[in-house]
């Protein structure tokens, strides 16, 4: 059998009177519940202690000061009479601050997903392969530069023969490489 917790009735209230009890409307109650902003018991009853530290904690810092001008002007003064804190995060940052950078990320992804799809911008593991086999193909060429050309330049007698047959096989590395990338830019179009 378990037993079940059950709290004192000065931290349980109807909605009603927790709307009373914290000198709001009703109707602010109601959009703090949709919220999930209060806390409830089994029968929809408030947890007075439990709601108003959830209220508190999920409260929007950067309206801290609103909240604190629309207060003192009711004649109701916040606890200890101290000046909210508008930046209480660890960073330093208000709501706001988080808000706006929320935003932006959002923002910078969406760009980078549209220039993705348009082509402007290629992602890096579609971009790696492509650079390393490069890579091979560049190295394999020159370290077989001597072999390929050792019998061909030895037989050769005339150094402009010579220097032809080399930028002949360097223009042929360089012209896959660029049908290597050529080929890249064409599938991500």
């Amino acid at each position: 059998m378990t037993k079940q917790i059950t709290q004192p009735p000065e931290n349980v209230m109807t909605r009603a009177e927790f709307a009373r009890h914290i000198q709001r409307n009703r109707s602010y109650i109601t959009q703090l519940a949709k919220a999930g902003r209060l806390v409830l018991d089994a029968d929809g009853n408030v947890l007075v202690a439990e709601s108003l530290a959830r209220i508190e904690t999920t409260a929007d810092k950067s309206k801290a000061a609103t909240v604190q001008r629309h207060s003192k002007a009711r004649g109701e003064t916040t606890p200890n009479n101290e000046p909210v804190n508008e930046n209480a995060d660890n960073d330093g940052l208000s709501y706001s601050d988080w808000h706006r950078r929320r935003e932006r990320a959002n923002a910078l992804k969406a760009e980078q997903e549209l220039a993705v799809s348009n082509g402007q911008l290629l992602l890096v593991t579609d971009i790696e392969p492509v650079i390393y086999s490069s890579m091979t193909l560049i190295r394999s060429r020159l370290e077989s530069l001597g072999t390929t050309l050792a019998l061909q330049l030895a037989a050769e007698s005339d150094a402009n023969r010579i220097q032809i047959m080399i930028d002949q096989y360097v223009e042929q590395t360089l012209a896959n490489l660029h049908k290597t990338f050529k080929d890249l830019a064409r599938k991500s179009k």
